[in-house]
């Protein structure tokens, strides 16, 4: 299934001690040339909550990022949103790739795959999700929205 490669800068400049992940392309789930939008009051509504909780943050950090074609998209407005959630005893770390454009913000890309598989099965599964991270910030250990560098 196709990715997109997100690079994140490390600690130290330079490419040393960089973090990459693959995000699985939402499109290998809901189809080709469809989009799954997102309102920018979720984006709004999360920046509130980094100023309300100290375990969500706002973290300046990706660096560059490759469509599943291999496209360069560093320069596109991209974020990652990664969270941390324990259920029934498993901390399960999840993470959400968004496209920011003129028309919109889209959901673009789900991590890790197996979470992604999950997710990507049932679309109502990833408002759920989202819908948990906006009311429901104390059973998240954090949420971090990475924005580019």
């Amino acid at each position: 299934m196709p990715h997109y490669i997100i690079t994140f800068e490390g600690q130290a400049p330079g490419p040393s001690d960089d973090i990459v992940y693959e995000f699985m392309d939402i499109e290998s789930f809901i189809g080709s040339g469809n989009a799954m939008s997102l309102s920018f009051e979720f984006l709004s509504r999360m920046t509130d909550l980094v100023e309300q909780y100290e375990h969500y943050k706002l973290i300046g950090n990706v660096k560059t990022v490759k469509s599943p074609f291999n496209e360069d998209l560093s320069d596109s407005e991209i974020h990652a949103l990664i969270g941390r959630i324990v259920l029934e005893g498993q901390e399960i770390d999840i993470g959400i790739l968004i496209r920011e454009t003129m028309e919109g913000a889209f959901i673009i890309g789900l991590w890790p795959d197996g979470i992604a598989s999950f997710l990507g099965q049932d679309p109502n599964r990833i408002n759920q999700l989202l819908q948990s991270i906006l009311n429901r910030p104390t059973d998240w250990d954090f949420v971090y929205l990475i924005t580019p560098v």
